[in-house]
């Protein structure tokens, strides 16, 4: 039996509440999708706000390395001084919301070390000698002879630029087995091809000519003095090249032909600072590496760039 009611036409009120429901129904899911993207572009907004302060927190630990070397006007540069190792200007320093780190990567231990590093204590990919390049650890002969063809043709302008040779076997690149801080803690593209005797690791050292694996271990023992270690009181320091001959013990020969690789003033330097905001949720951080040359007191920027790491 057919319900009575079930034919009837709908009224125009019936009509009208009808579509008014329907309305505000859609209304409602559109209100809905809107607060939902508001709401992830006030997040994005947020997040890019802190973003920026961490920015601002990297270039300002750069800032405080700048003045550290502006600070040291000897005629040497030597681990052993504020603009390579200063906890009080390069660790956790706070400013405002966040605070900053400064570090570079250990040449030996592959491992974040406070401080900022020379690049006069590696050797120059574009200036060094056959010979040179195959006593760093990890460079075939094969690999040498492309470096050395390439070079030939174009200049290197970044150490990075080797993964993308033919021929250069990739691993060698990014593995820690050869060296412990990679290509990049003994290789640079920048100064004149001389090496600051004072900062260099026994690597570089043992690669130049004239030395022997015995002269860089000399060499890095008498930089750290009579109880074995750096950043002490004790640490010796080569205020000139001469000195060499005698602390490692070298015949004029060897010494003749050493002397024109050698130095004990940096010239180029390279930094790497981190910003940390601390917000409710996560830590938002941001670094920043940047090559400086210093020339007759002034310091220049050479290569700046920003990357989140959080």
């Amino acid at each position: 039996m057919k319900h009575p009611n079930l034919n009837r036409p709908i009224s125009p009120r019936g009509q009208s509440i009808l579509i008014a429901i329907g309305v505000l129904g859609f209304l409602g899911v559109i209100f809905g999708a809107m607060t939902t993207t508001l709401s992830i572009h006030g997040e994005r907004a947020k997040l890019n706000g802190m973003r920026d302060l961490a920015r601002h927190l990297a270039f300002a630990g750069t800032e405080r390395a700048i003045h550290e070397l502006r600070k040291d006007t000897n005629e040497y540069d030597a681990l052993t001084e504020p603009w390579h190792i200063n906890p009080e200007a390069y660790d956790k320093v706070g400013l405002g919301r966040g605070f900053y780190n400064v570090y570079h990567l250990s040449a030996t231990a592959g491992a974040r070390t406070s401080g900022i590093v020379d690049e006069d204590r590696k050797i120059n990919v574009n200036l060094a000698t056959r010979a040179m390049l195959r006593a760093i650890p990890g460079i075939s002969e094969k690999i040498a002879d492309v470096i050395l063809e390439q070079r030939a043709k174009t200049p290197f302008l970044s150490i990075k630029e080797l993964v993308e040779l033919p021929g250069i076997e990739t691993p060698w690149l990014t593995s820690r087995e050869a060296l412990a801080g990679g290509p990049e803690s003994v290789l640079t593209v920048h100064g004149d091809g001389k090496v600051n005797i004072n900062t260099a690791s026994a690597t570089v050292l043992d690669a130049l000519p004239g030395l022997s694996e015995e002269h860089a271990k000399d060499i890095v023992a008498y930089r750290a003095g009579d109880d074995g270690e750096i950043h002490t009181e004790d640490d010796g320091v080569f205020t000139e090249v001469g000195q060499l001959k005698e602390v490692a013990g070298l015949t004029d020969e060897q010494f003749e032909s050493l002397a024109p690789r050698i130095k004990v003033r940096s010239d180029y330097f390279s930094m790497v600072a981190s910003g940390r905001i601390q917000t409710s949720r996560v830590p938002v951080q941001v670094e920043c590496r940047r090559t400086v040359k210093r020339e007759n007191g002034r310091i220049t920027t050479l290569l700046i760039s920003y990357r989140p790491t959080r």
